[in-house]
């Protein structure tokens, strides 16, 4: 799946295009796409906010879309084809830190018992 554009009418909302793409991948999972791919552009440093999102509508920011995961596999110049590969879960062992706060969880905070009936 593609994204090309995302339209921002208030500048004052920075979430909305955060959800937007949320929505996106969660849609593009949902309808069994393998990946979805953008178009990307790497700003400047210290680049303003109206530039990054309010000047181009069709390219995001590449450091933007690299928070959500999207890798460049393309570019020329500052423009790139970004892609999130969709994968299933990785399944990753118990740390010993992780074991140790489960302990310490079921201990402060115990299963409560099974209530027989009336």
């Amino acid at each position: 799946m593609l994204v090309t554009c995302a339209y921002l009418v208030d500048q004052h909302s920075p979430w909305v295009l955060q959800s937007l793409f949320l929505a996106a991948i969660g849609d593009a999972k949902d309808k069994g796409a393998k990946a979805l791919e953008t178009f990307a552009y790497r700003y400047a440093e210290g680049e303003s906010q109206y530039e990054r999102f309010e000047v181009h509508k069709t390219i995001f920011p590449a450091g933007f879309l690299a928070d959500f995961g999207f890798r460049s596999i393309r570019s020329s110049g500052f423009v790139e084809l970004a892609r999130l590969e969709f994968g299933g879960l990785v399944p990753v062992a118990e740390g010993r830190r992780d074991k140790v706060l489960r302990v310490v969880k079921e201990a402060f905070a115990p299963a409560p018992e099974p209530v027989r009936p009336t």
